[in-house]
């Protein structure tokens, strides 16, 4: 396992973001946040499509697969780190990181990676994502026993009642529950549940039974655009007390990843709406690519060279840049909103340029940047 800090990765990925998508104003904050979190090299960007924000939130994912769970729980312990990482969100998600990184609890094993989100407009405290299960996601029961002992772990009040009956009903629809966002950082008591339907077809009967109160018909329209762009469509509900009237599309137009006609195609039709500027769908699209230490703007890090060149390590060390999904909002009275989701992370690949995804046991590196 190599461990990575993300602000040790920036220098080599902000190149390829377009200043379309993130001015030259919001590199700072992102290089702050990116030393707030654990060193673990895999983030990601949100950055919004429409014409004139330039706000770019920051994203890293933690695989339980590779030990990562460990790696959160000893950096949030260490004391330097909790004299800059005060106040209730990282609190709670060092509680978290320590029942995750635990051996009693059976349930942990459940939550198979998590995606930490710090916003570019605010104080930095981290909201929690949590993936549950693997690709299929989990059984109502198991979540709902997941949510009860994550906040149960985290000290935080009980989730509304109007959260168990919105997983009870995915439980009885041919839909899955994939995510359970908690939003740390918002004064919102609301959770956020992301739900898979069974097609793309199926997605506005199943946000009837889930008792979404928003716009049905404008819903069934949006669908109806997007069918024939998208691969899958994940419905993003925010429900505390009530199910919210806004609801987020994630829509991934090749479950396969990478810029192929169909995500131009996505994008085109965005643009023509107006949903998103011309040049920040091109600057979008360019993101993809693997970076070499060949290619790089800069040096490549001694001690990855160092890695490489004294292990048995199979492959070659890389950066990849990954268009990941587009997330269309819909809220009442409001225009549809756009955002797009980028990724970035250390990877290892075969001569093909192919990922090699089994991580390398028994090593971990931490670089400072």
């Amino acid at each position: 396992m190599i461990a990575l800090t993300l602000d040790t990765l920036l220098p080599y990925v902000l190149p390829h973001l377009s200043p379309a998508l993130a001015s030259e104003d919001t590199i700072p904050t992102l290089y702050e946040m990116a030393g707030l979190l654990p060193p673990v090299g895999r983030g990601g960007f949100e950055c919004r499509l429409a014409p004139g924000d330039a706000q770019v939130d920051l994203h890293q994912l933690i695989k339980r697969s590779y030990g990562e769970h460990h790696v959160l729980a000893s950096y949030l312990s260490q004391p330097e780190v909790e004299v800059r990482r005060t106040g209730a969100a990282w609190a709670a998600l060092r509680r978290f990181a320590s029942w995750w990184s635990g051996e009693d609890a059976e349930a942990a094993a459940l939550i198979s990676s998590i995606f930490l989100e710090l916003d570019g407009n605010a104080t930095p405290a981290p909201s929690v994502f949590f993936k549950l299960g693997g690709p299929e996601g989990v059984v109502a029961a198991q979540a709902q026993r997941l949510v009860d002992e994550v906040f149960d772990a985290m000290a935080l009040p009980p989730p509304p009642a109007r959260v168990r009956d919105v997983i009870t009903a995915v439980g009885d629809e041919p839909a899955r529950l994939t995510h359970v966002g908690v939003m740390l950082s918002r004064s919102t008591s609301a959770l956020r549940l992301n739900v898979a339907a069974c097609s793309i077809e199926a997605i506005p009967g199943l946000l009837r039974a889930l008792g979404w109160p928003g716009d049905h018909d404008a819903l069934e329209r949006e669908i109806e655009g997007l069918a024939p762009h998208v691969e899958k469509i994940v419905c993003a509900l925010d429900v505390g007390e009530t199910v919210y009237p806004h609801v987020g599309l994630e829509c991934f137009p090749d479950e396969q990843g990478g810029p192929g006609n169909r995500w131009r195609g996505f994008l085109d039709a965005l643009t023509h709406r107006g949903l998103c500027n011309p040049e920040k769908a091109a600057g979008f699209l360019a993101f993809q690519r693997l970076v070499l230490p060949s290619t790089a703007s800069k040096p490549w890090p001694d001690p990855l060279v160092r890695y490489a060149l004294t292990t048995e390590r199979k492959g070659f060390s890389t950066i990849a840049c990954m268009v990941h999904h587009v997330k269309l909002t819909l809220a009442p009275g409001r225009p549809v909103n756009a955002k797009g989701y980028l990724g970035f992370g250390h990877q290892w690949v075969d001569s093909a340029h192919k990922e090699i995804t089994e991580p390398a046991v028994g090593h971990t590196l931490v670089l400072n940047h």
